[in-house]
């Protein structure tokens, strides 16, 4: 019967090889699903794991690479300045800080120490082609203003920065200034970079104030020993009313 040629039919009358087909068309289809869906399921972790599904993750990498891309196109320069300065106390001197593009000679003028500190100027590298500033750490021993734009453009590799700083000395002694100057990204916040500079300050005392300062010495002195004449008056005044009482006549009789 196998070589009769006639087709095998099944229990409903269907070829089984029809049949069979079929069941392999449709398994392959649920295959091709299945993988179909896997891979979907693959690309939506990798997109979930790259920020994909979160938007602040998406942000903070957008910021980083700007940040980035902007700090790439700054070009080298060097902060001049002063490294001491001598001002008397309650008088003021003035404080210059340059910035210049590396590539520009020579030094700015003006950022040269004052009149008998010494010639020398100190300098530093740092970064232009930026929105520039420069400002003064608090000191208790200097007062010191700002007489200049502290934020300036210096988009060029031609722009030169100076700032000029009133320092006023409020106390004799040596003390040192801090100046922190930041590359902006624009016109934001956002620093790109960061330096400080150092600059010493010599206060010196005068005649005058410390003549003012003996004088002022002296009177609290008299001051103190006033006040010690007095409690000591005071003291003696109470010593003597209980000797008085104590020998005055009868004062006895209560106890006989």
């Amino acid at each position: 019967m196998g070589n009769s040629g006639e087709a095998v039919v099944g229990a409903h009358g269907a070829p089984v090889c029809a049949r069979a087909g079929v069941r392999r068309g449709v398994a392959a289809a649920l295959l091709g699903l299945l993988v179909a869906g896997a891979l979907a399921g693959c690309g939506g972790a990798s997109e979930s794991g790259a920020g994909g599904a979160n938007p602040a993750a998406n942000q903070q990498w957008q910021f980083q690479a700007r940040v980035e891309a902007d700090r790439s196109v700054l070009f080298a320069a060097n902060l001049y300045f002063p490294p001491q300065e001598q001002v008397k106390v309650h008088d003021t001197t003035v404080v210059t800080i340059s910035l210049l593009a590396s590539a520009v000679q020579p030094a700015p003028t003006g950022a040269t120490g004052s009149p008998g500190v010494g010639p020398s100027t100190s300098s530093t590298p740092f970064f232009s082609g930026a929105v520039v500033g420069l400002a003064a750490a608090p000191n208790s021993a200097l007062s010191v203003q700002p007489q200049s734009a502290q934020r300036q453009a210096l988009v060029s590799a031609h722009d030169q920065g100076s700032w000029n700083f009133a320092v006023t000395g409020l106390a004799v002694g040596d003390t040192q200034e801090t100046f922190i100057a930041t590359a902006y990204d624009g016109d934001g916040d956002t620093a790109l970079a960061t330096k400080e500079v150092s600059v010493d300050i010599d206060v010196r005392n005068t005649a005058s104030n410390a003549t003012s300062s003996a004088w002022h010495w002296l009177v609290g002195v008299a001051g103190g020993l006033a006040a010690i004449g007095a409690l000591i008056a005071a003291g003696w005044k109470a010593v003597s009313w209980l000797r008085n009482r104590h020998d005055r006549p009868g004062a006895h009789a209560g106890g006989q």
